[in-house]
């Protein structure tokens, strides 16, 4: 009997914790969420960095849902400022 009951037991465990385990997405290649990436790889037009990003908003950012827009800096401490503003409410660089 207590065998049952604990097989009983972790057959209802064991469900439970499976159909948590459906695929969601909030991603919606209709509605692309985009993201704003700010770097000092090379202010230059064309840099790597760049490149990297525009291939990613080809591919994968266009399949999922994603699209990254990216502003080159001139220096670490511009981004740091740009943050700063951000994070007390500002727009920071647009």
């Amino acid at each position: 009997m207590k065998k049952r009951l604990l097989s009983l037991l972790l057959l209802c465990t064991l469900v439970f914790a499976l159909s948590g385990c459906g695929e969601k997405t909030l991603l919606n290649k209709k509605k692309p969420v985009s993201l704003s990436f700010w770097h000092v790889y090379g202010e230059q037009a064309g840099s790597p960095m760049d490149l990297l990003v525009q291939e990613f908003n080809r591919t994968v950012g266009q399949e999922r849902g994603v699209q990254v827009k990216v502003t080159g800096m001139s220096s670490a401490s511009q981004i740091g400022g740009y943050l700063k503003e951000a994070q007390s409410g500002g727009k920071g660089v647009q």
